[in-house]
């Protein structure tokens, strides 16, 4: 490592630790680093030398050790024990908690794919510490594979309301630990330049309503009880992004060797 590289990362991991500067100022004041690493790198020793696109993924590498550096300093007790409590009543609702219960269709033909999506919100949970916008990302993939999941389903409902049970299926499955964290993560060390109105972030927002409607649902010794109400009532009165809807992803085509047997 540079000298000038690692004093960047010795004045990054000195604001995380002060007490001088407010979470905002420390936010800002280490994106401003983050920024200057991203726009310089290739100035800095011995990367320079290195191919353009072993440049850009230095400058992940980098960005990703750098914010697992902070994540220690940053995580709290408090933090901590709501997703033990969350992670419990989780596990508490996975066996109780079914598409029928929450009034979802999914072909058999497509359960792999919900599969899928399960599995793309368990690299959420893996990647905890990672940068908030590869986070963001990640929700993107869960999402993108639920809607493909969901594609010319037969419903007479809200399609956001839809969606939105079906990522209260998928996080229940995916039963993650460190969720609460995660979205606090997001929420506080996003780059304050990117913009709150978002694709990413508004599919964001449906993670937060669906941690705040599974916390809702009570779980008793022979059935949980479902509050019913439109989850799509508590996004926020933005539209979706014209890129998102009303469009629909549609399944990369290196997966047609994983599920032979999908079809519309």
């Amino acid at each position: 490592m540079s000298d000038q590289l690692e004093t960047v990362i010795n004045n990054i991991l000195s604001l995380t630790q002060s007490t001088e500067v407010t979470q905002i100022e420390r936010v800002h004041k280490i994106w401003k680093y983050l920024d200057y690493l991203d726009n310089n790198l290739e100035t800095i020793p011995p990367w320079g030398e290195l191919p353009k696109y072993w440049i850009t993924t230095a400058k992940e590498s980098i960005q990703s050790n750098i914010f697992s550096l902070i994540y220690p300093h940053w995580i709290t007790k408090d933090l901590i024990d709501k997703d033990q409590m969350f992670h419990t009543h989780l596990q508490q609702l996975s066996s109780q908690v079914t598409k029928e219960f929450l009034g979802l269709t999914i072909p058999d033909s497509r359960q792999e794919l919900f599969d899928v999506a399960v599995e793309e919100f368990q690299l959420l949970d893996i990647h905890f510490k990672e940068p908030p916008r590869l986070l963001l990302y990640r929700i993107y993939a869960c999402f993108n594979v639920l809607t493909v999941t969901l594609l010319d389903t037969k419903v007479t409902d809200c399609v956001v309301d839809i969606l939105l049970s079906a990522i209260v299926l998928v996080i229940i499955k995916a039963c993650p630990q460190h969720l609460n964290a995660i979205c606090c993560w997001i929420d506080e060390w996003s780059s304050p330049l990117d913009s709150r109105s978002s694709e990413l972030f508004y599919l964001y927002t449906h993670v937060n309503v669906a941690i705040h409607y599974i916390n809702l649902i009570e779980v008793k010794p022979w059935r949980p009880t479902l509050p019913w109400i439109s989850l799509s009532s508590w996004l926020p009165s933005m539209p979706a992004p014209p890129s998102w809807s009303p469009s629909w992803p549609s399944l990369p085509s290196s997966w047609s060797t994983r599920f032979p047997s999908w079809s519309h």
